[in-house]
């Protein structure tokens, strides 16, 4: 066969390899693009979640690394975000303050500015929490444990990122306890779940016209047989405080009155159209306070 025939058909039977092997099942061509990590089932959903493909998941040696002094409020939520991981079934992280995130760590930091908002930063290797501020790093942990909660080994997050920040400013449920009495610890869990969800506030009806539920000093008779004393109501503030909740209590004054102008009289209205009847079913003298 002549010299340059040959050095034909040899190219030929080069670019026809190529080709086999880009079309071939496993060739570069062939190859199915790598799976992109939906959105992880937060509540509420993540904004402006960005997958990736694989997971990060939790070793033995993996820590929680805050960009914080110890003491610091970075450094105590880090804490609480610990114990929750512990209660969820995920194994307890050790706190480290002020140290350098290393492979399979769970980093958190706050960016000094001014809000809520969060971004959660997950690539195979590591994990990095942070905020506008101490809240903002709190919610973006609070995130990561229902995403852990309801992972199959409560250990693996999806690669991805998000930076989220809430749509309104305050986001509060208020509890009714002047007319149905709650226990603390009931109002306790209530926060608690509030703080799970980004809530803010925990508005707190304690006074109507049915019950008077403050148990104050100096004012024996006032309050209802089952009350809320000063100790309880500081237990209350200091658990929200924990968790990112202001609570903000109400005395409905003026009106719904019944149960302090049963108490105290004089604070009635001396016009019988302002103290006898509300309407036409219900007669209840007191129900306004005369200011």
């Amino acid at each position: 066969m002549p010299r340059k025939a040959a050095r034909l058909i040899s190219a030929a039977v080069a670019a026809l390899a190529v080709i086999g092997a880009l079309s071939a099942p496993g060739g570069a061509a062939a190859a199915a693009p790598a799976e992109v990590a939906a959105a992880p089932a937060v509540v509420p959903p993540l904004q402006n979640w960005s997958g990736g493909s694989g997971q990060f998941t939790l070793t033995r040696r993996s820590r929680i690394v805050v960009d914080g002094a110890p003491g610091s409020r970075l450094v105590t939520d880090a804490r609480t975000f610990a114990d929750d991981l512990a209660s969820l079934g995920v194994r307890r992280l050790p706190v480290v303050a002020g140290g350098t995130a290393r492979k399979g760590d769970i980093e958190v930091t706050e960016r000094g500015n001014v809000g809520e908002g969060f971004g959660i930063d997950v690539t195979r290797d590591s994990v990095r929490l942070s905020g506008d501020g101490p809240t903002g790093a709190f919610y973006a942990e609070q995130s990561v444990e229902q995403i852990l909660k309801t992972s199959d080994d409560h250990a693996s997050l999806p690669v991805g990122a998000t930076r989220d920040t809430p749509a309104q400013r305050t986001r509060g449920l208020m509890v009714d306890t002047a007319r149905t009495y709650w226990s603390v610890e009931s109002i306790k869990q209530t926060i608690r779940q509030l703080a799970w969800t980004k809530f803010n506030t925990l508005h707190w009806h304690l006074t109507d016209s049915e019950f008077f539920r403050l148990d104050l000093p100096g004012y024996e008779g006032l309050a209802a047989a089952q009350s809320y004393t000063p100790a309880d109501l500081r237990a209350v503030q200091d658990y929200a405080a924990r968790f990112h909740v202001t609570v903000l209590p109400e005395f409905d004054i003026p009106a719904h009155a019944t149960a302090m102008s049963k108490y105290r009289p004089g604070l009635r209205w001396d016009c019988a159209s302002m103290n006898a009847i509300i309407d036409t079913a219900r007669v209840d003298p007191g129900f306004t306070v005369d200011i």
